[in-house]
């Protein structure tokens, strides 16, 4: 980044988005690297990114394929990649529940990514906005053969889960997070989160439609896993 990036970095607060997530989630970065390499040896012409956050991920993937189109579904923290991305990029302000076809296209796209988003959807919804669903929009926006790359926080059950639910949010605080938004974080997680072990996002992903998923890595003490596999 030059100095006027990272000052626009700065100002929009997505240096701040990157320093929470590498405090919560350790080894984060290995988590993203591990993402955009299978993204990258695809070597897609098109690429939907599901929740692309401040779009840290996008640029990494655009510096090794600048020729790329992406389209970033994102609800939150659109304004900023507005700001912050270059290159072919088009924003869908929305959750991944809630795109139309004519905003992802169907069977449309060589690859697919999304990174730390779907353990914040609920398994079930009577509403039919559930992880499955968003699952099944990636699926359908995928050409056949296509890439789908999921990174995400991982349940690994019982007493395990908490204890290592509770080391990462003691890490956090250690590196410098607020203590009471720790506390809240930590509440949402154990009340809100739907994480699933890693056997239950490979069935999922089954039952979809995806097939080949292979687990990419996966890390006990930041509790999550990356896992890659075609349509």
């Amino acid at each position: 980044m030059n100095h006027d990036r990272n000052h626009l970095y700065r100002e929009l607060g997505a240096e701040k988005y990157a320093t929470e997530v590498r405090r919560f989630v350790p080894g984060y970065d290995t988590l993203v690297k591990s993402v955009v390499n299978e993204i990258v040896r695809s070597c897609p012409r098109r690429i939907l990114d599901v929740g692309a956050g401040v779009g840290n991920i996008d640029e990494m993937i655009l510096s090794a394929l600048p020729q790329v189109h992406i389209t970033a579904v994102e609800p939150t923290y659109a304004a900023i990649l507005r700001r912050l991305t270059d290159g072919d990029v088009s924003i869908v302000e929305k959750g991944i529940q809630d795109v139309l076809p004519d905003e992802v296209i169907p069977e449309s796209y060589d690859a697919a990514l999304c990174n730390l988003v779907l353990h914040n959807i609920s398994l079930c919804d009577k509403k039919g906005k559930d992880k499955s669903t968003a699952l099944k929009k990636v699926h359908d926006a995928l050409r056949q053969g296509g890439t789908f790359v999921w990174g995400d926080l991982i349940d690994y059950g019982g007493r395990t889960q908490e204890l290592l639910v509770g080391l990462r949010h003691l890490h956090a605080f250690v590196r410098g997070a607020d203590y009471n938004f720790v506390l809240k974080d930590l509440k949402k997680e154990r009340e809100e989160d739907s994480k699933l072990s890693i056997d239950a996002s490979i069935g999922l992903c089954e039952e979809v439609g995806f097939k080949k998923i292979r687990v990419l890595a996966t890390s006990y003490v930041g509790t999550w896993a990356a896992f890659a596999m075609e349509k």
